[in-house]
Order: structure tokens, then sequence, then C-alpha cells
């Protein structure tokens, strides 16, 4: 009988003791502990509950251009837009807000400079090879080098024929490092290929790695022709509004064709602010003036100017992986 009772008493010492150990588990983790019958956590669900709080401190830096491309893979083949934005916010690349993150991955030219790039674009340009989206579209934060558009100071065949163009997707390739080169896909870039274009019809696709620009995806609707010479002249600001949309760090920033109320496009080479291409060229000709440009972003972050095709200036430049 002694025996019975002592058993008896060594069952309950043994349940006050699991119930003590599940209300310090409880209390310290609030969560039951994962084997307990009828619980509704398990490891599983706690391990997935902590990858979701942490994808909060996770920042651009954290991950390689091999893992970017992976991620930008996966964003690339989600099956909607906001599926796609899904999957970059939980790898920290969309803040809680909806925005996209202000995070910036440095990049080791071969010729000694560091740039640092930024997300520009969420599934925003099409893939060349007919695939689709691809995820994550960068730009650079300082100017990669101080080249013209042209040498000869011309702007026929635009962005296509220029030289600016062949160098940025033949020997430039060779300044990035060798972990972001071999993950870079080549994307279609709308552009006014001809030059003096007087609607846009001239507007074409080009395949790059690396591109200027389009004044259209910087600022979104362009006036320019109509706020410089009047309403009888807006039929052209149709040309570099057919050169793709707006990247939503512009839209975000508020950048319009005649604001960057937040610098944004304030750009450095070597230290010194600079004015910075577009790929978009502005032609025109008028009684005896005959005019071959490329537009350009000034020094002072203003996102409306022209030069001379054989004037250098900053390269900023977008590529995605």
């Amino acid at each position: 009988m002694k025996k019975g009772f002592a058993v008896l008493r060594l069952l309950i010492s043994l349940v006050i003791l699991a119930v003590g150990v599940g209300a310090v588990w409880f209390v310290s983790t609030g969560h039951s502990l994962p084997f307990v019958s009828g619980s509704d956590d398990n490891p599983d669900t706690l391990t997935s509950s902590n990858e979701k709080a942490n994808s909060d401190d996770l920042h651009l830096s954290d991950y390689s251009w091999s893992e970017l491309s992976d991620i930008s893979a996966e964003i690339s083949a989600a099956p909607t837009d906001e599926e796609g934005r899904s999957i970059a916010q939980s790898y920290g690349l969309v803040d809680a807000d909806g925005s996209l993150s202000d995070d910036e991955i440095q990049i080791e030219l071969s010729n000694g400079m560091v740039v640092s790039a930024q997300l520009v674009g969420i599934r925003h340009d099409d893939k060349s090879d007919g695939t689709g989206k691809a995820g994550l579209t960068f730009i650079t934060m300082q100017a990669i080098a101080n080249r013209p558009v042209n040498s000869n100071g011309d702007n026929a065949g635009g962005w296509q024929s220029c030289e600016l163009r062949a160098w940025l997707n033949g020997d430039a390739l060779d300044l990035f490092p060798t972990d972001l080169r071999e993950h870079l896909v080549s994307v279609e870039k709308l552009t006014n290929n001809v030059g003096g274009a007087r609607d846009a019809s001239a507007v074409s696709a080009t395949s790059d790695y690396v591109w200027l620009f389009s004044a259209r995806e910087v600022c979104g609707q362009i006036n320019w022709f109509e706020h410089e010479y009047g309403a009888d002249y807006a039929y052209l600001d149709a040309v570099p509004n057919a050169e793709g949309e707006q990247y939503e760090r512009f839209a975000q920033a508020k950048v319009t064709s005649s604001s960057d109320p937040s610098d944004t496009l304030i750009r450095t080479y070597q230290g010194n602010e600079t004015s910075w291409s577009y790929r978009t060229p502005f032609f025109f000709v008028y009684q005896n003036l005959d005019g071959r440009y490329f537009y350009n972003v000034l020094s002072t972050g203003y996102p409306y100017g022209y030069s001379a095709p054989d004037l250098s200036q900053g390269v900023v430049v977008g590529f995605c992986v």
C-alpha cells in the first residue's frame, strides 16, 4: 500500500514539474512547448516566424551578387507583380511601408574605383530572351566614368549607334567584378535610335547588359518641348515619352521633368558633383538653328538639361541581375 502511495506521489510530482517547465517556457517565449499535445505551435512554424521577423534586419549589402541573382530569379518567376514584391520584401529589399529599401551595395571596379548601387525597380525590365521580367534593376549611385556619348558631336543613330553604348557593353564590362558580371541579365531598352526624330515611330528596342537611363525612365511624363517652345511643339514630346516608363525609385522620390525634391538625382564622379547623360537624343531644327544633343541631368540634380554629344559627362548606369 505504501509502495502504491509512493508511486502516486512520484507521478504527481512529475506532472507538477512538467506544468512548471511549461509555464516557464511560455513566459519566456510566448509559445507552448512544441511537443505538448494540442499546441498550435510546432518547430516548423517557429522557424518560419523567426525567419519572417529577421527579414526586417536584412540589408542589400548582406547578399552576394550570386544570392541577389537567385532572389531576382525567384521574383521574376512569381505569377504576379504583387507576389514578386512580397518575395522582395521577405528578403529585406522592400521596407515595411512598401517603399524600396534605400540600402546600397558596394561595387569595386577593376580600375580601383569603388561605387555603390541601389535598387531602382522590381520587375520593371523585359529580359532580352523573352522569358519575362528581370526581377531586380539597379542604378549606380556614382558615375563610373566621365565620357562623351559620341566624340564626333552627332546624335545620328541615337543610343543604338553611339560610342558610349559600345563602350558600356564592351570594354566597360571588364570594370565590373566577376561575381557581378557573370550574373548580369540583358534587357530591352526603348530609345529614339534615329536621332533626328519627330514622332514616336523612331523609338526601337536594343538589348543591353549595362545602359544609360532614358529621360522618361527617370522623370516620368516629359513636357520639355511644350514648356520650352510652346504648345505648337508639344507633339515632339511624344518621342522621349515613348522611351520606357518611370522607375519606381524615381516615382517614389517624386522626381518629375522639372523637379527633384529629395536630391535623388545628384551624382558625383571621383568626389565631385557631376552632370550625367541620359540615353535620350535631342534633335531640333528651327529656321537657321540645327541642334544635335543628348538630354542630361545637371550637376545640381535638376532633371532637365541638354548638351553636345562630344561633351564628357558622368556615366551613371543601370543593370539587372
